[in-house]
């Protein structure tokens, strides 16, 4: 996802950037929209991000290094503010950093060497088990559960502890893929 307000982004005539032209903007990158919590993600950001006054656009890498390199350079050509950053491989998200200026959040993934980097981070694991608990303590006797590309490995594992909680509660469990 990228936030930017293109009404913002103007230069001065030296060509730099004047004090007035403050951009009120940020930007960010989600690593694949079939991610199966892509809406609710995609929602929360632009509802929270026009609520003050930013724009929102969205693209996907599909977890493939060059989209992600020519992303990343399409953000610094339009000199954003900053840049959410959820990266598919951390060991190759480094090198496409080193050359970032604006500040960066990782969310779901930190790379080492941005240690001093602010992050949010969530722990799958927990949260998956932690659904499937409340959905068995409402008293669901057949859930479903609909994920993305099982080949993705986030969404193998959090399928893999969504069932073996649902287990624990002796409960059937139905599996979709969204294809």
């Amino acid at each position: 996802m990228c936030i930017w307000r293109p009404e913002c982004a103007g230069r001065t005539s030296s060509g730099g950037w004047s004090r007035s032209d403050k951009r009120k903007g940020r930007s960010g990158k989600i690593r694949n929209i079939i991610d199966n919590a892509f809406p609710e993600r995609a929602k929360g950001a632009q509802d929270e991000a026009f609520l003050h006054g930013y724009t929102v656009l969205f693209g996907s890498t599909d977890n493939n290094y060059i989209q992600e390199e020519k992303f990343l350079d399409a953000l610094k050509a339009k000199m954003v503010d900053g840049i959410i950053y959820v990266s598919f491989n951390p060991a190759t998200s480094e090198k496409l950093l080193e050359n970032i200026t604006v500040p960066v959040v990782f969310m779901d993934r930190k790379i080492k060497k941005r240690e001093n980097m602010g992050s949010v981070l969530i722990d799958k694991f927990s949260a998956m088990k932690d659904v499937a608990a409340y959905i068995a303590g409402k008293g669901c006797r057949q859930p479903a559960y609909i994920t993305a590309d099982i080949s993705i490995s986030p969404s193998k594992e959090l399928g893999k502890k969504f069932r073996k909680t649902l287990r624990s509660w002796d409960l059937m469990i139905f599996t979709f893929r969204n294809i």
